[in-house]
């Protein structure tokens, strides 16, 4: 490795470099931009790499990322004849023949850096300069869509940086951009437009600008309203703009009326697309109004259990793809659990339609892949058994799948004792009698 940091690295670094400029005047392709982008982008981690293309900060910032940052034909044409692919390449970060995602990764870098021995609370400068150029460049392209859906693309990018330096400067600049030039486009004729724009807000939603009460309530009924527009694209971004939204006081109180009609919109548009960051969005909405959630229970709890389901069966191989998917099936159970525990002493004449669409959820938190949700799993067994009064045989069939793992002796449940002992003692208090007398399948009595 030091041997390739002395030797080569250098002088890779700077033929990367001259493919980025040599974009400026001519072709180059996709392929070969991309992968260059990248080289660049892990250059500016050492020292050495990084004073080599300092020079050329400036250059690439503001007259190689804006023009690139442009919606490209081939974009355009998969935003009208194939939508749903367009919203699947938009979050596709695998992909590392992704240029503007590429690029956008550089800025980030180049926007990071520091200069001097003296480290104040100012801005990075070149953070600072960028913004500037953004909102310059705003003001100077009014009605120019594709250049302004650029430059809220730019911006939108930046979000972590600004987060970390709100500065006055730096925040009167990110409300100027946002409500000069995002939330006018909330009611563009373009989709492209309004999708761009939903997508600013669910990048700022957790920002707390200054006296925009107002602003925020303009802006969450026309992103409300976008909810229900004819493109897949603007339907998901408005979905997540929403669920960003909520961290404001304000906008829960705007949204509690027209829950049931915003429940049922996700949950259509979760049927028109398989989209994780929707579900996330949707947890989200459960942990906020969990008070108010109950006569949505039904709804809610099969299509978090479709997606718990899902997401199991599609772990990979590899560690990490377990780790990342097994977080997002725990948090998914966890919803479940949630939603019932909303309706808890409530709404009896639910249960066994939500036993029936809950069951194969929780099989599957009762085997060997997924087993690390098993907690939440026998949680969501107590909670059905103990709002009824009777236990149906789905349930005992959950009982007896519980006790066989137990004679198998599965290691991950020894650890699980204190939990299963909840639903296992719920099973004998609701129905004593069976408890002591049934023969299930002629294998005896649950005893």
């Amino acid at each position: 490795m030091k041997e390739f940091q002395d030797n080569y690295i250098a002088r890779l670094n700077q033929v990367h470099l001259k493919l980025l400029m040599l974009r400026q005047s001519q072709f180059v392709g996709t392929r070969t931009l991309a992968l260059s982008i990248k080289f660049l982008t892990m250059s500016m981690r050492f020292k050495h790499t990084r004073e080599l293309i300092k020079p050329h900060i400036e250059n690439i910032l503001f007259n190689i990322s804006l023009p690139l940052f442009l919606t490209s034909e081939k974009d355009l044409i998969t935003f009208e004849s194939d939508p749903i692919e367009y919203v699947r390449l938009q979050v596709d970060h695998q992909n590392e023949l992704n240029v503007k995602r590429q690029l956008s990764m550089l800025v980030d870098k180049m926007c990071s850096l520091r200069y001097g021995k003296r480290r104040d609370n100012c801005a990075p400068v070149h953070l600072k300069r960028y913004m500037e150029t953004i909102l310059g460049n705003l003001n100077e392209m009014k009605g120019a869509d594709n250049a302004t859906e650029a430059l809220l693309y730019a911006f939108g990018n930046l979000r972590e940086k600004c987060l970390w330096n709100n500065q006055p400067d730096m925040m009167q600049m990110m409300q100027a951009v946002i409500q000069n030039y995002a939330f006018p486009n909330l009611s563009s004729p373009s989709p492209l437009m309004v999708s761009r724009a939903c997508w600013v807000y669910a990048k700022f939603g957790v920002f707390q600008f200054e006296n925009d009460a107002e602003h925020l309530a303009a802006a969450v009924e026309k992103i409300v309203n976008n909810l229900y527009s004819h493109h897949i694209a603007v339907k998901v971004e408005a979905a997540l703009a929403i669920s960003e939204l909520l961290d404001h006081q304000v906008v829960q109180e705007i949204i509690r009326p027209a829950l049931g009609n915003v429940l049922k919109v996700f949950l259509k548009i979760m049927d028109e697309i398989d989209f994780e960051d929707l579900v996330g969005a949707l947890r989200k909405i459960v942990d906020i109004y969990e008070n108010d959630i109950a006569p949505y229970a039904v709804s809610l709890c099969q299509k978090l259990s479709e997606a718990y389901v899902r997401c199991v069966k599609n772990k990979g191989s590899n560690d990490d793809e377990d780790n990342e998917a097994g977080l997002t099936a725990d948090g998914l159970m966890t919803a479940v659990r949630r939603v019932l525990n909303s309706i808890s002493g409530k709404f009896p004449h639910l249960y066994p339609q939500l036993e029936e669409i809950l069951e194969q959820s929780i099989y599957t938190t009762l085997s060997e892949p997924g087993h690390t949700h098993a907690d939440e799993g026998l949680t969501v067994i107590a909670e059905l058994i103990y709002n009824q009064n009777e236990v149906s045989q789905r349930m005992w069939g959950i009982y007896q799948h519980i006790i066989s793992i137990y004679i198998q002796d599965h290691e991950w449940m020894r650890d699980l004792i204190g939990q299963a002992s909840v639903p296992l003692i719920n099973f004998m208090v609701k129905s004593p009698e069976v408890f002591k007398t049934a023969n299930f399948q002629g294998q005896g009595t649950p005893l």
